[in-house]
Parts: structure tokens; sequence; C-alpha cells
């Protein structure tokens, strides 16, 4: 598992950093619209990520929805520098995208939340031993960004998302019992990742 030289939180730190990241989800969410019309759209983006406790980049084609200012992503998330015979990163990607000025203009402002579950499989055998982790990481940040349209109806946008990152691991060796367990929320990290996108609504 690399987290690189990430520190653990303190449990306290840890929950106030995600229960503010999902009160200002709600509250953006909850957010009132004045224009009776209903603004809708269908889409597909694709979405790309550098974590800075995963140390990889990730891709994310996914489909979502647009309606009033508000838009809901879904999809899978491929880490394609770590596809090998022996490493492999593979995960869920959800994101919520609050635009305040919708996205009628050229340039377009937005709040993001990001939730993503990823799951790290290592294997390595050498000389008879046989050596395997599996790392469930799940990542939640938020962050400011903007979107510009290019033409028609295709955007490409950005943001700096920051947040916390907790995980799972599991060691195993060839003799077939764990050296290693750790659950999920017993450690927190800080996190921090750049985020790349560029999509099409209809």
């Amino acid at each position: 598992m690399v987290l690189g030289n990430y520190q653990p939180l303190k449990i306290a730190s840890m929950k106030n950093s995600i229960l503010i990241i999902c009160l200002f989800s709600i509250s953006l969410v909850s957010a009132q619209e004045e224009s009776k019309a209903q603004d809708k759209h269908y889409g597909f983006a694709i979405n790309s990520s550098l974590s800075g406790t995963l140390n990889s980049l990730s891709v994310a084609p996914t489909g979502f929805l647009y309606v009033n200012k508000h838009q809901l992503e879904l999809g899978l998330a491929i880490h394609p520098g770590r596809i090998s015979s022996n490493n492999r990163n593979l995960g869920v990607e959800f994101n919520y995208k609050y635009f305040p000025n919708g996205i009628a203009n050229r340039f377009n402002m937005y709040f993001t939340t990001n939730l993503t579950l990823t799951n790290q499989h290592y294997e390595q055998n050498y000389s008879g031993y046989r050596y395997e982790r599996r790392t469930n990481f799940l990542n939640l940040t938020g962050g400011y960004g903007f979107q510009v349209s290019l033409f028609k109806k295709a955007y490409v946008g950005t943001s700096l998302n920051v947040g916390v990152m907790t995980c799972r691991d599991n060691i195993k060796n060839s003799y077939g019992y764990s050296n290693y367990v750790s659950p999920m929320f017993n450690e927190f990290y800080l996190d921090a990742a750049v985020r790349l996108n560029i999509g099409y609504r209809f």
C-alpha cells in the first residue's frame, strides 16, 4: 500500500472533515431554485484524477444527469498505469456537482464532492514464495472547479479537491494465513486530488 508520507489523522479531526464535506453537499442539494422551468440534461463524461494518497492516475468513464444546476455522475474508475499481470487498481466513482450560475455560459464555475471506492490487488511470486495484498481504499473529497464549453454541448473542466482517505488492508503469504489485517475506518489520511473532466450533454 503506497501512502507516501501521509500521517494518520486523529479520529475527531477526521469526523469533523467528513461532517463538513457532507453538510456542505447536503446544503447544496437542498438549495431552492428560483426558476420554475426545469433545465434537464443527460450525458457522458470521462473524468481523470491524480490522487495524492494512491499515487496513481485514474480514468473514469461516467454517465450523468443534470437537473437545475445539480449534476450527479456515476462511473467505473480504472488505473491504466497499474494494470499488469500482478498489479491492478479498479474502482467505482460517484460525483456531485453544483453550478451556482447554471451551465448556460461559456465559462461555468462549480462546487464538487467526490466519493471513490478503489480495490487494489498486488501479487508476487518468487523462489516458491507467494505474496498477496488486497486493499480497499475509500476516498471522500470536496472542491471547487470550472468548466469551459467547447462547441455545442461539449465541455472540458478541472477542479482541485481535498478530503480524507481510509482503507482496509489484507496481506497473505504462501502459508495461507494473514500476516496483517487493517480494518476500514481504523486510520484516516489527508487526501488531495487534481481532477480533469471532458464530457457531452444531450
